[in-house]
């Protein structure tokens, strides 16, 4: 619980020193990506905080290119590392 305080009040200070000056700059692309990054980054940040149990995303992606390894495998155009 602290962890994911903490994260929300860097993500304050972050807004708060950041979004001024874009807004004063009229830098609203900027302010749109700046957003978006930022939620994704605190989303991403709060679900690790929270459950400390969440997979990599890098096993789901092993597990779906596995077929494909093993058909280039197969036909000769890689060979395995193993």
């Amino acid at each position: 619980m602290l962890n994911i305080v903490i994260i929300l009040a860097v993500t304050i200070m972050i807004i708060g020193f950041e979004v001024p000056t874009l807004i004063k700059g009229k830098y609203t692309k900027e302010l749109w990506v700046f957003s978006i990054l930022l939620l994704i980054g605190i989303t991403m940040n709060v679900i690790v905080s929270a459950f400390q149990g969440v997979p990599s995303p890098l096993n789901a992606l092993t597990t779906l290119l596995a077929p494909l390894n093993q058909m280039l495998e197969n036909i000769g155009l890689i060979q395995s590392q193993r």
